[in-house]
């Protein structure tokens, strides 16, 4: 019975063997029946296609409409709209996009009825074998100055590299460099230099100072000149440029606007009237606040009065003052001392602030020879309104007459303006001696009848330096 028991199991096992077997292979073979399917349709289906000057994206939608392929792109890897012709008959999906994509960098793959487009990848470039390393050698040498002393902390370089060393206290170095190295020596305040080492391998070098100018001189004070951003306190320089542009009979018209915290007031005389240069603000109501002008170092009293009078250094005519006099063509610069540090100097004079001028002096080795000429009209901007419809008669004193013919306009009374300025300048000398010679004629008429202004100016200056630069004599 037991026996019997078992045979029977025995043959169930192998009868449900026998049904997995069948299973799997009944899979296997539906699976190889769909993959084979896929396959064969890129290989059992062909296209016929005629089309001449259309675009790739017009070809994909002709295939599209004639078969089951579906293309996937994107513009960065194909241009869809570029132009093509093809003409195939009955040609395999392979065959027509080889002939679709000849001649340009792009691939494609058929998976089942989906095309995708990409770009082929670019072969690796052959690399270069670097050349081997140059055999290095060492140098060394000596680093000293003009009169022979060592320059300590000298900067040696390999060019090209970041190879290099220093010098050391005796001004020594040593360095281990390529056979054909250039040395590149550096040192504050001295002139780089660059030296081949070809095939050497001992150097004394000398390094040159470097001659450099000082940017932004201004005139301080009693003919000091000082770097602009080395002073403590406020000053502002004007170059002879912005004087002679737009010229005017009085020089310090044309500061208006062009300096910072000072205020210039040109009066309504005419050519040559007074200018209020007010800097440092009204510090008192009796007397004048007007800036103190200095020229050349030496204080110069501006007197301004209504009426004409001699005060022993200027003459002035009513409304004018004395810096009208100057000549702006002999103007070097003028340094405007504002702060109350910069005018210290010049005591109590100068507590309204400083107007520095600073004339020109002859050239060192070279002469030169400048005529300017400058000339300018003027008209009023604008004509006052007047009520010319009514008027008194003769005799009359009422405030309101009868109607009148007679009309007044004012523009008959306004003269146009005008100002001519003429200069010629000789400018000559040598490191000893330098001269500068002038001459200048201001001639100004205003707008009003009877304003003018002529103004002529002769200048001499000689400058001589004596006993090896020990004396000069300015005059």
């Amino acid at each position: 019975m037991t026996k019997t028991i078992s045979n029977l199991l025995k043959f169930a096992n192998t009868q449900k063997t026998f049904l997995i077997m069948r299973l799997v292979i009944l899979f296997l073979t539906i699976g190889m029946g769909i993959s084979y399917a896929g396959n064969s349709y890129s290989q059992v289906t062909t296209l016929s296609l005629k089309l001449n000057n259309k675009t790739v994206r017009e070809v994909f939608k002709e295939i599209e409409k004639n078969s089951e392929y579906i293309f996937l792109f994107n513009r960065e890897t194909l241009n869809p709209n570029r132009v093509v012709s093809i003409n195939v008959e009955k040609e395999t999906i392979n065959n027509v996009l080889d002939k679709l994509f000849e001649g340009t960098d792009n691939t494609y793959k058929v998976s089942d009825r989906q095309v995708y487009i990409s770009k082929a990848e670019k072969p690796q470039q052959n690399v270069i074998a670097e050349p081997e390393q140059q055999q290095k050698r060492s140098i060394s040498g000596t680093v000293v100055d003009q009169k022979g002393e060592a320059v300590i902390g000298a900067n040696i370089v390999e060019k090209g590299t970041t190879n290099g060393t220093v010098t050391d206290i005796d001004g020594r170095f040593s360095l281990s460099v390529n056979n054909d190295a250039i040395l590149q020596i550096s040192y504050i305040g001295y002139l780089t230099q660059e030296i081949s080492t070809d095939g050497k391998t001992a150097f004394n070098i000398v390094l040159k100072e470097q001659a450099t100018m000082l940017e932004d001189m201004v005139v301080t004070a009693l003919g000091i000149r000082r770097a602009e951003k080395a002073l403590s306190y406020n000053v502002q320089e004007v170059n002879n440029k912005e004087l002679t542009t737009v010229r005017s009979a009085n020089f310090m018209n044309a500061l208006a606007g062009k300096v910072a915290g000072v205020a210039i007031n040109s009066s309504a005389a005419g050519p040559g009237a007074a200018v209020k240069v007010i800097m440092r603000g009204a510090k008192s109501l009796s007397k004048d606040n007007n800036a103190l002008y200095v020229i050349d170092g030496i204080p110069m009293y501006n007197s301004s009065y209504g009426n004409g009078v001699s005060d022993g250094l200027y003459s002035t005519q009513p409304g004018s003052e004395g810096a009208a006099d100057i000549n702006p063509d002999d103007i070097e610069s003028i340094s405007l001392l504002t702060g109350p540090s910069a005018a210290a100097l010049y005591g109590y004079e100068g507590a309204n602030g400083v107007v520095m001028i600073t004339t020109k002096k002859g050239n060192t080795n070279k002469t030169t020879l400048t005529v300017s000429n400058s000339t300018l009209f003027s008209n009023p901007m604008m004509m006052p309104k007047f009520q010319n419809t009514y008027g008194n008669r003769n005799g009359e004193v009422t405030s309101w007459g009868d109607a009148t013919n007679y009309r007044y306009d004012p523009a008959k009374f306004f003269n146009t303006g005008s100002h001519a300025s003429n200069s010629i300048s000789l400018s000559t000398g040598n490191a000893k001696n330098q001269t500068y010679l002038s001459a200048a004629t201001t001639n100004a008429q205003g707008i009003l009848p009877g304003n003018a202004y002529n103004r002529y100016n002769f200048t001499f200056r000689n400058t001589a330096s004596m006993l090896d630069d020990k004396l000069t004599l300015d005059a």
